[in-house]
Parts: C-alpha cells; sequence; structure tokens
C-alpha cells in the first residue's frame, strides 16, 4: 500500500487502469479496451514512457514488423491475382494489438505486489464473470449438477475454459507457494486457495474443451518430470501425478458426454486416414479437420506471404467439404494454420519470434535475481499450455484470446522495466556518492 502512495498520479492511475483491465478481460473487453486507450493516453502525456527496454530486447523490430506483414500480405495478394483479394488490408490489428502487455508492464513495474494483485483482479474478474456477464450463478450451479456444458454465455467455450485454466496455473504456480509461506493466517488462505483451484478446477471440467484438456496434461507432465528433476525423487514426484491421472480418469469413465466426444474425435480422426477428407464428418473435430486441410491447402498456393489477414473467412467459404451450414466461421481454429494461410511462413515465423522474445526476458529477469522464481514457472508453464491449446483454436486472432496472452505476459515483462528502476536506483545512488565526494 506505501509504495502505491509513493507514487505520482499519474502511475496510481495507471496502475489502477491495469487492474480494471485485467478484471473486466473476460467479461466486457469493451472496458478494457478503453482501458488500455486510456493508459496509452497517459504515458504520452507523462513523457517518461521510453521503448528502451522493448528495443533492447528487439521488440520495437517486431512491432514495426506487426504493422508491415499485413500490408504486405495483401500487396502480395493484389500482385499474386489470389482468389481471396481485399480492396484494402483488412484485420491488420492482429498482430500490433499482441504488444498492448508492453504499455500494462510499464504501470506494473514498481512492485512484485503490483504483478500480484493484477493477475488477482484477472481472477477476480473471471469468478464474478456470470454476475456481469448475466448469465448468473444459478445457471452456472444448475448445469453443473445436471452435467450440461458451461458456456458463460458465449459460443466460443473454448476461450472460457482456456481463461480458467490460466488462472488455475497461476494459482498453483505463483499463490500456492506464497500462501503455503505464510507466518500468519496460514490456514485460512490455504482454505480460500483450496476454495478458488476447486472452482476454477469445477468450471474447466464442466466446459468439456479437449484442447485445454490436452494443454493442461502437457503442463501436468512437465511438471512431473521437473519435480523428479529437482527432487531426485521418483515416489514423491509420481504420487501426485497418479493422484490426478486416477482422479480424471475415473471422471471421464463416469461423463458419457466427455468420453463421446474424445470417441467421434478419434473417429474423424480414423475416418480421414482410412477413408480421405471428403467422408470424415463435420461433427467439433471432424469441422476442425476440414477447416485445418482448406487453411493448409491456401497456405501451399501462397506458402511465403500468404492471402491476407482477411482470407480465413473467405477460405471457409469456397471450401468444398464444409457445408453452407458451417460456412460463417471467420477462423480456422487453429492458430498455425490461421497465420499460414493469411501470412504465410512469414507470419508464423513472426508470431513463434515474438514467443521466444518472451521467453527470453523472462529468463533473462530470472536469471538477474528480479523475478522470483514461482512467477519464472509460470510463464514456462503458460507458454507451454499456450503452445498447446493454439492448435485447438485461433487464439491469436480472437479477442479473448489475446486478452489471455496480454495478461500472462505483462506480468512477466513488467520486470523487465523493474531492472531498468533498479539499475537507474543504483546509477542515482552513484552520482549521489559522486557528487558528495566531489563536494567535500
Amino acid at each position: 500500500m506505501m509504495s502505491f502512495l509513493k507514487l505520482d498520479k499519474l502511475d496510481q492511475i495507471g496502475f489502477l487502469l491495469a487492474c480494471v483491465f485485467a478484471f473486466f478481460a473476460f467479461s466486457m473487453a469493451d472496458i478494457a479496451h478503453t482501458c488500455a486507450a486510456l493508459m496509452l493516453i497517459i504515458v504520452v502525456i507523462s513523457k517518461r514512457f521510453s521503448l528502451r527496454i522493448a528495443k533492447k530486447d528487439h521488440l520495437h523490430w517486431l512491432l514495426l514488423l506487426s504493422i508491415l506483414i499485413p500490408v504486405l500480405t495483401w500487396l502480395w495478394s493484389l500482385f499474386s491475382v489470389s482468389e481471396f483479394q481485399a480492396d484494402y488490408p483488412k484485420k491488420f490489428e492482429y498482430f500490433p494489438k499482441l504488444f498492448i502487455f508492453i504499455l500494462i508492464a510499464y504501470f506494473l513495474r514498481h512492485s512484485t505486489i503490483f504483478i500480484l494483485l493484477f493477475g488477482g483482479a484477472f481472477i477476480a474478474g473471471l469468478i464474478v464473470s456470470p454476475l456481469v456477464s448475466g448469465y448468473g450463478y444459478e445457471r452456472v450451479v444448475d448445469h453443473i449438477i445436471n452435467g450440461q456444458r458451461v458456456t458463460l454465455g458465449t459460443i466460443n467455450i473454448i476461450s472460457v475454459s482456456a481463461s480458467f485454466a490460466i488462472a488455475l496455473i497461476f494459482s498453483l504456480a505463483v499463490l500456492l507457494p506464497r500462501v503455503y509461506a505464510l507466518k500468519r493466517y496460514k490456514v485460512l488462505a490455504i482454505s480460500l486457495l483450496a476454495i478458488l483451484v476447486s472452482i476454477l478446477t469445477v468450471i474447466i471440467i464442466t466446459t468439456e474443451t479437449r484442447g485445454v484438456f490436452v494443454g493442461l496434461a502437457a503442463c501436468i507432465v512437465v511438471a512431473a518430470i521437473h519435480l523428479i528433476w529437482r527432487t531426485k525423487s521418483i515416489i514423491y514426484s509420481v504420487i501426485p501425478l497418479l493422484v490426478i491421472v486416477i482422479s480424471a480418469g475415473l471422471y471421464l469413465s463416469t461423463n458419457d458426454k466427455l468420453v463421446s466426444r474424445f470417441e467421434k474425435s478419434i473417429a474423424a480422426v480414423d475416418v480421414l486416414l482410412t477413408s480421405g477428407l471428403s467422408a470424415v464428418p463435420e461433427t467439433s473435430s471432424g469441422l476442425r479437420i476440414h477447416m485445418w486441410a482448406a487453411g493448409l491447402s491456401a497456405f501451399i498456393d501462397s506458402p511465403v506471404l500468404g492471402h491476407g489477414g482477411h482470407a480465413a473467412k473467405e477460405i471457409v467459404r469456397s471450401a468444398s467439404h464444409i457445408s453452407e451450414r458451417n460456412k460463417g466461421f471467420q477462423h480456422l481454429h487453429n492458430s498455425y494454420v490461421d497465420l499460414l494461410a493469411r501470412f504465410g511462413v512469414v507470419g508464423l515465423l513472426w508470431y513463434l519470434t515474438l514467443l521466444y522474445f518472451v521467453k527470453r526476458s523472462a529468463a533473462r529477469a530470472y536469471r538477474s535475481g528480479i523475478m522470483s522464481r514461482d512467477l519464472y514457472y509460470f510463464i514456462n508453464y503458460f507458454l507451454l499450455f499456450w503452445l498447446v491449446i493454439n492448435a485447438f483454436e485461433s487464439f491469436i486472432v480472437l479477442t479473448r484470446g489475446t486478452m489471455m496472452f496480454t495478461i500472462a505476459v505483462a506480468m512477466i515483462y513488467a520486470f523487465r522495466y523493474q531492472k531498468q528502476l533498479s539499475e537507474t536506483g543504483k546509477q542515482e545512488s552513484l552520482d549521489n556518492q559522486t557528487g558528495a565526494t566531489i563536494k567535500t
């Protein structure tokens, strides 16, 4: 609290706007975007915001390319006489808006407590989202009791599950070790955290999204391997993993709907391998296969720069194996295929480079001793989870997808600004000592 009061008014307002951004990121994106715009105005007014850190991490080049690539792909579609031409470069905002995290990280830079409060605001926003969205807690409880999927009033259910999964990863990787280390009110804090983890887990399970299950399973496996490596004990590491696997197995064996969804996914792949693409039924998984095939086919036609940011919608419409009732989709349900179809190899390499620089920034902050181990674990598990779930949904072009990315990465990139503050403080201290010596 004292560190907040010591800030000037603009930094205080900026931090509060960042927390409001996180709180409404899931349920009311318009409010979150308004907060981002206000934060941008504040940094312009303050005249203290600098891209020096971003330049040091070479993110300024990625930011420039995020604007140039959509324009280049559009021009290429005109010169290559692509069947998916547009009158102007559409959907050019997909790449630039991924850099909102730099702006938010600036206002989280003063303290790790600010970063934790920001993460807490995101979790709080998820918990109250049924109330904010008008979906209602009663409907959530009713769906859970009756074995129905909890949608929270959105069509894209995987975005619900993924948001709650990221909150779960944050709770287990960051909040759990900090709560366990408390000297006072430890039992109360652990009890509250157990309730939070239970709520998040129940929502994730009842959304019944296979991609998120696979992403979390990947995190569990890596966590178990890492635990074995750290503790040098297979017993203490495998037992928690077995408990999770057995619990998941028991749940799967009693949930006929979820079992049926996995069986349909396997069946769709089997039909593809044995009878070809045309025979694949348009189930949830089958439709994804058709979209991925159409996207890859378009990518092969223009592998370097793709067909432009608008192309996914036209690719779905022109796909011969997709029925009319399913031709309203505007993305290809896979970020990697989507990037290849829209922006070619150039776009995919740009995106993977961005993720690499995020990982590298986190590693530098951790090695320098500024970032704590728990938050470093969080960003690693988040990136693993993020890489997996993007194979099942085009999160890079979805508003909630960019929100999830922004919130997770902003918490980590704030440490790069913390390092800048630390170095500035040391330099000021050295200057003061030098000045005192000269006067003496």
